[in-house]
């Protein structure tokens, strides 16, 4: 007789490929024996199982479980066995044989389904460093050497470095807030440098918010007036700055005074965005100065050192 697979069985068989077997009642014990395996797909797929033993009698497939696990058969005196009426013993086979099977066949699945490994990377995006406004005085070694220095202070606004007084207005009108994106602000600073080239300006200040992108795209192209000055104003490419939005825009205007002169003037703007923050550095040009002129490049390069200063 083999080996019972555990120290509580009346029954059993050698570990190894599924078998079916006959559970037979014998006199002192119940024993199990082997019939030949049919050789279906349901045996291969349950090579690596050992036999369970079935109730008494009763010719079945045997449900495998793991190798290290135990197979029991509860013990039938042979009077249980004969009584037609008792079934609760089979019916206790049957449910622990089915629960083994579940438990095989959920251990399986999910053997072969292992879930891909998760990602190191974080999803969290990095916060944008903050803006220091006094930093601003570590740029004034940045301004063209040999240029007449001056302290700015607020409230500052676009619109008037390019001349436009008080009262000036826009059209379209939302395109306004791109001319003045620091109103009334009384706490900005920075500092003026004129020389051959023209005025640069580069201040400072705090600002309710950047203009979203819808705005920038509608504002391509608009005008500005005031009194006797009109002014076109044109978004240009501007430089791209780290946890900043950017605008440039380009004004050319023109002041028509009562004798019938004229005066055109040419100014450039490149405004960084960050942290509550706007920055802002301005060159205004006279277009017959016999001198040549600071270009966009310099504003751009300027308003990207003065934003790395005030974040320092």
């Amino acid at each position: 007789m083999p080996t019972p697979v555990d120290s509580r069985d009346e029954a059993g068989v050698a570990a190894g490929p599924p078998q079916r077997i006959r559970v037979v009642d014998q006199p002192g014990g119940i024993d199990a024996v082997a019939l030949p395996a049919p050789g279906n797909a349901d045996d291969q797929r349950l090579r690596r199982l050992r036999p369970v033993h079935g109730p008494t009698g009763e010719d079945r497939e045997v449900v495998g479980v793991p190798q290290n696990a135990s197979a029991h058969v509860e013990q039938v005196s042979p009077a249980r066995l004969a009584d037609p009426g008792d079934k609760q013993w089979y019916q206790g086979h049957v449910r622990r044989l089915t629960l083994c099977l579940g438990m095989v066949l959920c251990l399986t699945a999910c053997g072969a389904q292992q879930s891909p490994p998760t990602s190191s990377t974080s999803s969290t995006p990095a916060a944008r460093p903050t803006v220091n406004p006094a930093n601003i005085k570590r740029i004034r070694a940045a301004l063209p050497s040999g240029y007449e220095i001056a302290d700015v202070v607020g409230p500052v606004t676009v619109a008037g470095l390019w001349g436009f007084g008080l009262g000036w207005s826009a059209d379209p009108a939302q395109c306004a807030s791109l001319a003045d994106p620091a109103p009334g602000d009384a706490g900005a600073t920075g500092y003026s440098a004129s020389g051959p080239g023209g005025t640069v300006y580069v201040v400072v200040a705090t600002t309710p918010a950047a203009p979203d992108a819808g705005l920038v795209a509608e504002c391509a192209h608009w005008t500005m007036t005031f009194a006797h000055t009109t002014g076109e104003v044109t978004v240009m490419d501007s430089a791209r700055i780290d946890g900043a939005d950017t605008v440039a825009l380009t004004a050319s205007t023109r002041t028509v005074v009562e004798s019938g002169r004229e005066t055109d003037g040419q100014a450039s703007t490149a405004q960084a965005y960050l942290d509550s923050h706007v920055v802002f550095v301005t060159l205004v040009t006279d277009p017959g100065s016999p001198y040549p002129p600071l270009n966009s490049q310099f504003i751009a390069d300027l308003l990207t050192e003065t934003v790395t200063a005030l974040r320092g």
